[in-house]
């Protein structure tokens, strides 16, 4: 009964390891709390310490920093967007 019960344990987070892996190698800009989000969306919780470290073991770097505004920059720009579109449309 214990052998088989770590052999199911054993065999789940091998098939954890997988998936991440794999989610993290089409998905290269992804970030290990991105690549934790989407099996738990699916119905597999795992934890972002999990995902960190499989992926820290298998020597995938963390996602790049993005380039772009940020949210200081970002927010006042499409408030103004918005902000003219709404008096266009009275």
């Amino acid at each position: 009964m214990i052998v088989s019960l770590l052999y199911k344990v054993t065999r789940r987070l091998l098939s954890f390891k997988k998936l991440v892996l794999g989610l993290a190698r089409e998905n290269s800009r992804w970030g290990h709390r991105r690549t934790q989000g989407e099996p738990a969306r699916l119905g597999h919780p795992i934890a972002a310490s999990t995902v960190w470290e499989i992926l820290h073991a298998a020597g995938i770097d963390p996602a790049p920093r993005r380039r772009g505004p940020t949210w200081r920059e970002f927010l006042p720009a499409q408030a103004s967007g918005l902000i003219a579109r709404r008096v266009w449309a009275l």
